[in-house]
């Protein structure tokens, strides 16, 4: 069963494209290329497209006839996605040290805003009466 473009996973679809520009840059035809990997034609066509499931040994086979390591391939994919910028908000990978500073100075600063309010200061109202 042919998959869309939208079902491929991210990784994958980013290695493919890295697959196409050095197919793009190598000036093989697609049917030199289904050759050397032992494919149809149709196969390359549609796996550049995006519009049919690519099986590890094809992509293990574009990729070595391209000259090209599949594992950097895949490797090169993961880290172009880490490095884009992205609508979601990304938290940096931390040690758990870090992370206990931080919330043991989250713990201190809402210690100091209690006892600031057991000394008699008041807090500013949140919403001010408007007359």
């Amino acid at each position: 069963m042919a998959r869309k473009p939208a079902d491929m996973d991210e990784v994958e679809r980013k290695a493919i494209g890295i697959l196409r520009g050095a197919f793009e840059q190598s000036g093989m035809t697609q049917g030199e290329l289904a050759d050397k990997v032992g494919v149809a034609r149709t196969t390359i066509l549609k796996t550049f497209a995006g519009s049919r499931a690519t099986y590890i040994s094809e992509f293990e086979g574009i990729a070595k006839a391209l000259g090209l390591s599949p594992w950097r391939v895949m490797r090169q994919a993961e880290d172009a996605l880490e490095a884009a910028p992205s609508n979601v908000l990304r938290f940096p990978a931390t040690s758990r040290q870090e992370n206990q500073r931080e919330a043991d100075a989250m713990i201190a600063e809402q210690r100091y805003a209690a006892s600031q309010l057991k000394t008699g200061e008041k807090d500013a109202p949140q919403y001010p009466d408007a007359d």
